[in-house]
């Protein structure tokens, strides 16, 4: 950039001069287009992975589901098995189709609730699910198993107590998203009373199950109550970052 002067030596104007290095800018152009291919490779590669996996559980699953149903006497031990293997099978559908190998806070719950459902309950009883959270809050990669074993075995137990119950009273869970303390509560009601002395903070009255739900319960981002209401329980995760995230926070 130079100053022009006139022939009385007075400033007119600058005149400036940009050059292009236009084959700097090609290659930079085709290396974007070849990183961005190979980002969709990559997608389609993770996908398809989650896909077998999925599909692999699901035959474990069903392999447990016919020895269960030859020898039925292990079928009390083998019902907790089959329904952790299809939760992580579930887990891994929902990766599989996924964009950016994200998991949906919203549609977790729901796919877990179908699938307990589909297992336990007898034809006729069904898990009533509602879900008011957006569909950018995300489960973080490392607690998805986690977060999904929970649930699991929440709505396991809860579905027991369902099909033990003789008034036909349901199942609910709903997913609520909560914006002024940014935290999503996921909440089970199934009829029924907690025992006497039960204290989940203080391990009593705690079984196996909840042994289990314990061990996974994230301790900085995540709280679980249970709560006794006329003629029902009242169960309630409650889920914060970094458990959970908006994707328009992660990027």
């Amino acid at each position: 950039m130079s100053p022009i002067f006139n022939a009385h030596n007075e400033f007119q104007h600058f005149l400036a001069l940009h050059s292009v290095n236009t084959h700097a800018a090609f290659i930079e152009s085709q290396t974007q287009l070849y990183v961005e291919r190979l980002e969709r490779q990559r997608n389609v590669l993770i996908r398809e992975v989650h896909h077998r996996i999925k599909n692999s559980l699901q035959g474990v699953a069903g392999m447990l589901r016919q020895h269960a149903q030859a020898q039925p006497w292990t079928a009390p031990i083998l019902e907790r098995a089959i329904a952790q293997v299809r939760t992580v099978a579930v887990v891994h559908g929902l990766e599989g189709k996924a964009l950016y190998n994200e998991v949906v806070l919203c549609e977790m719950a729901p796919s877990i609730a179908r699938m307990v459902q589909e297992l336990v309950l007898p034809a006729g009883q069904v898990i009533t699910v509602r879900v008011n959270v957006p569909e950018r809050i995300r489960v973080s990669e490392p607690e998805r198993v986690p977060i999904a074993l929970i649930l699991n075995e929440l709505i396991l137990n809860a579905a027991k107590h369902l099909h033990e119950n003789e008034s036909g009273r349901s199942l609910s869970v709903s997913v609520v998203w909560n914006d002024e303390n940014e935290c999503a509560c996921i909440t089970i009601t199934n009829p029924g009373q907690l025992p006497e002395g039960f204290d989940f903070d203080n391990e009593c009255g705690v079984g196996t199950g909840l042994e289990l739900v314990r061990s996974m319960l994230p301790t900085d981002s995540a709280r679980l109550l249970f709560t006794n209401r006329p003629g029902f329980v009242e169960t309630r995760l409650i889920l914060r970052p970094p458990v959970i995230y908006s994707v328009s926070q992660k990027k």
